[in-house]
């Protein structure tokens, strides 16, 4: 995919024009990361506490590992709902699990093998194993700010005033973390999302 502004977000490289009033991002790689500071929730934000973000008839790709280019990998997959878009993190619970995923662990999931041989069902099957040692976290992006659609290109323009939902799956439940302003600049990594779990389990 051609690199307009080289920025890499949690679905892969995607293409993004910036204006003064809004940007637009491919509609194939919605997630764009967010500000630290959280947004007070309001009364018009959708209840998603009833959608099984789990169900596979809500993945748009298989799952893979995301580095973020910053060489920090996890397994993860993006999905869509009629309500929005939203992207699935299987975040490890300790740094040993987390370890486990890294190219420079001789000892984990690149053990014996070349990292391009590896595919999306090698990882679904020590995720399906290995299921309670992960955080689940999701993050939405609702079609309420999504202003334009291109027909042609599948691109689309945000409102200046988007912002990501970030859910924990936790005792069965999808348990709302917080609401972040949207900000292209700045790229998620796998520490961010520990931390996110970390600020919320303290």
């Amino acid at each position: 995919m051609r690199i307009v502004l080289n920025i890499v977000l949690y679905l892969g490289i995607c293409n993004i024009i910036i204006s003064k009033e809004s940007f637009f991002i491919s509609k194939e790689s919605f997630f764009i990361e967010s500000y630290k500071e959280n947004i007070k929730e309001t009364r018009d934000t959708i209840d998603l506490s009833c959608i099984n973000f789990l169900d596979e008839r809500n993945k748009k790709d298989s799952i893979s590992l995301s580095d973020l280019g910053q060489g920090e990998l996890f397994p993860s997959y993006s999905g869509e709902i009629k309500q929005g878009f939203f992207s699935v993190n299987f975040i490890g619970k300790t740094k040993k699990e987390r370890f486990f995923w890294s190219i420079y662990n001789n000892k984990g999931f690149f053990k014996n093998n070349n990292p391009y041989l590896k595919n999306s069902r090698d990882i679904e099957k020590i995720i399906n194993k290995k299921r309670g040692n992960y955080y689940i976290l999701v993050v939405f992006l609702s079609n309420k700010y999504i202003k334009h659609i291109d027909k042609n290109t599948g691109d689309f323009e945000l409102s200046k005033n988007a912002v990501n939902e970030i859910y924990l799956y936790e005792n069965n439940q999808w348990k709302f973390i917080k609401k972040e302003k949207i900000n292209f600049l700045i790229i998620p990594s796998l520490n961010y999302y520990v931390n996110i779990i970390n600020e919320y389990k303290k």
